[in-house]
């Protein structure tokens, strides 16, 4: 007896056109950054952020201010899930081990756990800032031993966000 599938959603072709375009778009704005640097990218946070930021980086009067301003009980509550995912990365990592197997003599077949130098974290944070989003990367990221971790939110975030990264 066959049993028949019965679709509830199907999948949708690609539209290699789009794609395509949509890839084009993208590697232009890669090389006009690559080529233009801090320029380019002020051009873009006007074209579609509409704010033209002084500076990129957030600058330690702005991490302390979000640190201070942080109420006593969504600091807790950040604190309380930074260390839940940290667990569960430790936990995680624990369970990732390094693998070498002789197949044959002389043949050595096998893997090795190395963290990336550096990460790079978006963290969105516009209209509704989402305080687990910086946790849910910043904190595995540290937990793998990646030397060099960059959030990057968008301009004018929430002051909460800024706190929970420099916490996580």
């Amino acid at each position: 007896m066959l049993n028949q599938v019965s679709w509830i959603k199907r999948p949708q072709g690609q539209d290699a056109q789009a794609d395509r375009s949509l890839t084009e778009k993208v590697s232009a704005i890669i090389e006009r950054v690559k080529t233009e640097g801090d320029t380019a990218l002020r051009a873009f946070s006007q074209q579609f952020d509409h704010v033209v930021p002084a500076q990129f980086e957030v600058s330690e009067q702005e991490i302390a201010e979000a640190l201070e301003g942080m109420d006593a009980q969504t600091r807790r509550d950040s604190e309380f899930a930074i260390n839940q995912v940290r667990r569960f990365a430790q936990a995680q990592l624990a369970t990732m081990l390094p693998l070498e197997v002789e197949t044959l003599p002389g043949v050595h077949l096998g893997h090795r756990i190395i963290p990336v130098q550096t990460v790079g974290c978006y963290v969105p944070g516009g209209r509704y800032p989402i305080l687990s989003a910086p946790v849910m990367s910043i904190v595995p990221a540290t937990v793998a031993g990646c030397e060099q971790i960059i959030a990057c939110l968008p301009p004018g975030g929430h002051p909460a966000m800024i706190a929970v990264c420099l916490l996580a």
